[in-house]
């Protein structure tokens, strides 16, 4: 039934513009945590301390600046990679989104060249 294809198209739309939507999100959180690790390696650059304290989950843990500032570049590291797959992505599902959303199911057409009635026409209309 035609009623059921455009339906299925409308949810197909609306899941690859959510998908869409939920992949830049993420890439903004992503950004915001590789720009707190920047700070975070900033800051112990400019601390002669050979140890650093960080929330490691819910507690604080001590240790040498060493194996943090390591830590941090792998997390950077790994960020980046993150951040590189998804924006590789976009441009497929925005390809996909398009598609989705120029196609037509049949009777579409018809109803796109509608034009409303202008008040001429309107009161002719309602006229007895």
């Amino acid at each position: 039934m035609d009623v059921e294809r455009v339906l299925r198209l409308a949810s197909d739309v609306e899941l690859a513009a959510e998908e869409l939507m939920a992949d830049r999100e993420e890439i903004v959180n992503l950004d915001r945590r590789r720009n707190a690790n920047r700070e975070a390696l900033r800051a112990t650059r400019k601390t002669n301390d050979r140890s650093v304290w960080t929330l490691c989950g819910t507690m604080f843990v001590k240790m040498p600046r060493g194996d943090f500032d390591a830590m941090l570049k792998r997390d950077q590291k790994r960020i980046d990679a993150e951040i590189d797959a998804l924006r590789d992505a976009l441009p497929r599902k925005v390809d996909e989104l398009q598609r989705l959303q120029s196609e037509k199911p049949s009777g579409a057409e018809a109803f796109a060249k509608l034009k409303p009635l202008d008040k001429n026409e309107l009161k002719l209309a309602t006229k007895p």
